[in-house]
């Protein structure tokens, strides 16, 4: 059994360990299907002993989320410090190429974002909420100003184009979803399954919004 962390140091390096395997088990599973208990044993942990890095599995997935968040958003911050975005299209074109790596390169970051509203964010420590969005504002106001300091956009644009993403990746992930599920079930009825592309949809509905900006 693995043996408790004692120094701050050894604590945060366990904390990312555990965040670590939770996503490869999460990417290999279904959230709805993972329980602390079985989490632990995966992890070779005791359940007192993952309880003390996560209080709630809420908690965890939060927390895992987050750390996505960070990110991502340190990236686009560096990468948006060596361009200069003097037309609306240079911004459009930098937060759709965001949106297309997101669809086609992290398949973790989706799966916690279509849970954060309904699920996660109901059931986290307002303090640690506080906290995290706190930061998350921070760096989208740095990113905002970067992007809109040479053209005609103004910063709340950028931040509502990306509320209006996080609302369409949930959306169209849960609709997708149940799409699946529907389709099972249509097997066995020996019905036509339905044809649906979450991605390709998701990105022309984004597409569509920043296309709006003038």
């Amino acid at each position: 059994m693995a043996k408790r962390a004692m120094t701050e140091a050894a604590k945060e390096a366990k904390k990312t360990w555990i965040l670590d395997e939770t996503a490869k088990i999460l990417l290999d599973s279904s959230y709805e299907s993972i329980k602390m208990s079985q989490l632990a044993k995966q992890l070779g942990l005791s359940n007192g002993s993952l309880f003390i890095y996560f209080e709630t599995k809420e908690t965890l997935f939060f927390q895992l989320l987050w750390r996505e968040y960070t990110k991502r958003l340190d990236n686009l911050l560096a990468n948006a410090s060596v361009k200069n975005f003097n037309t609306i299209s240079s911004v459009r074109n930098f937060l759709l190429k965001d949106l297309k790596n997101i669809l086609t390169e992290q398949p973790l970051y989706i799966l916690l974002e279509s849970k954060r509203a309904a699920i996660l964010e109901k059931n986290v420590s307002p303090t640690i909420l506080l906290a995290m969005k706190k930061e998350l504002y921070i760096k989208l106001a740095s990113l905002a100003n970067l992007l809109t300091s040479k053209n005609k956009l103004e910063a709340e644009q950028i931040f509502k184009a990306f509320f209006v993403e996080a609302a369409l990746l949930t959306s169209f992930k849960l609709d997708a979803d149940i799409t699946k599920q529907l389709n099972i079930e249509n097997q066995l009825l020996e019905i036509p399954n339905f044809k649906r592309d979450f991605k390709q949809e998701c990105y022309k509905a984004y597409t569509n919004y920043l296309t709006a900006w003038n």
